[in-house]
């Protein structure tokens, strides 16, 4: 699994000819680097007297992201499993009638799991984003910088895995019923770049 890899062994597997990992799992290990980056300006922040107002927030926002950033380094794996299980679907035999209709499902219900891989990864990667947004203000101001990359990270994932969805969606032979995916995919990044600008509003001035 790409999680139990270094940083290095990620960073080399990203970059052979291999169709996994992709940019699905790059994106969520993004986001999961948002979420580490959050964590880390909370355990910096939890304890100051100038921030006792917000204690009880910071610490479970602190427990939300790592548990985000775990769910983010999942997902990766998944990316590239539902990926994995596609091509294994595009493989199976088509010489008879059934044998191409067999396959033909297949491929659909491969798809299909590898679409809700990424849309779980779009929200994720706003959860991460709404944290982070609340620790622009909430926050040790000397971390405002770890604040902004995190931020922009989770950003980059969400912006990632919303490709991810546009092309298994258009890729699925009977898009039927993925009205609704599409109309969350809008609405998840629409939120996300309301965040993502009104967060770098508040950083700049800390800068």
């Amino acid at each position: 699994m790409f999680r139990e890899k270094t940083i290095q062994e990620f960073v080399t597997a990203l970059s052979a000819k291999t169709p996994t990992p992709g940019g699905g799992t790059a994106a969520a290990v993004a986001g999961a680097f948002g979420a580490a980056l959050g964590h880390m300006v909370v355990q910096f922040s939890v304890g100051r007297t100038d921030l006792a107002p917000y204690e009880g927030d910071l610490v479970r926002r602190g427990k939300e992201l790592d548990g985000l950033s775990s769910d983010l380094l999942r997902l990766a794996d998944d990316d590239a499993a539902a990926y994995d299980a596609y091509t294994a679907a595009g493989k199976l035999p088509r010489t008879t009638p059934e044998e191409k209709e067999a396959r033909r499902a297949a491929r659909e219900a491969a798809l299909r799991r590898a679409l809700e891989v990424p849309l779980e990864g779009m929200r994720k990667a706003l959860a991460v984003l709404r944290a982070v947004h609340f620790l622009a203000a909430r926050s040790n101001p000397h971390l405002a910088s770890d604040v902004g990359v995190g931020g922009l990270l989770a950003f980059a994932a969400l912006r990632g895995c919303r490709f991810n969805v546009d092309t298994n969606l258009a890729s699925l032979a009977d898009a039927s019923g993925t009205g609704p995916v599409r109309e969350e995919a809008d609405k998840l990044e629409a939120d996300a770049g309301k965040l993502h600008e009104d967060l770098l509003a508040r950083l700049r001035p800390r800068a």
